[in-house]
């Protein structure tokens, strides 16, 4: 059923329905859903159909989420991972070269660490970014306490371990 032209003031179902899901999609961000549910049911659209739909849309957010596939997850991280690691050993390059300082090497560990963790930020590859992250943190906190230190402030595998797993927790958690 068509809307007579001259009346302005009235629209056809399909057209309500369009503008209500296009308003629903520009608010989205800011929209709660009990707030939704009550503009639907002031709309005249009953509770029933407007929790219908809220479970239909979640199922089919979730099927997309899952329907990723390997390589669209994987490669993200991958590329994260090989330039951090390959800035990582470009720097030690580097370093050796010159024959660096010590303290020099370890300033140098958290910035290639942290070149890998934004550049996986920027592929949104969040694995690759928390531990990329999280090590630059760890490093550079190790490069901190051995510049206070005058030396190498820590000292065993488990110690490296510990503040490493640390690093990633603390990235992981905020």
């Amino acid at each position: 059923m068509s809307t007579p032209p001259n009346d302005r003031g009235r629209v056809t179902d399909a057209i309500a329905r369009d503008l209500l899901a296009r308003a629903a999609h520009i608010d989205q961000d800011s929209t709660q859903l009990a707030h939704l549910r009550a503009a639907a049911v002031e709309a005249g659209i009953s509770e029933a159909a407007f929790d219908e739909a809220l479970r239909e849309w979640r199922a089919d957010s979730t099927r997309a989420r899952m329907t990723t596939s390997w390589h669209q997850r994987i490669l993200p991280n991958l590329g994260g991972f090989v330039v951090g690691w390959g800035a990582l050993a470009v720097l030690a390059a580097a370093d050796r070269l010159l024959d660096a300082a010590p303290l020099v090497h370890k300033m140098t560990d958290p910035l290639g660490l942290l070149v890998g963790a934004l550049v996986a930020a920027r592929l949104r590859a969040r694995t690759a970014t928390i531990i990329m992250g999280g090590l630059a943190v760890s490093q550079g906190a190790e490069f901190l306490m051995d510049l206070l230190a005058h030396g190498s402030a820590i000292q065993g595998f488990y110690a490296h371990v510990g503040l490493m797993v640390a690093g990633i927790g603390g990235v992981a958690a905020s």
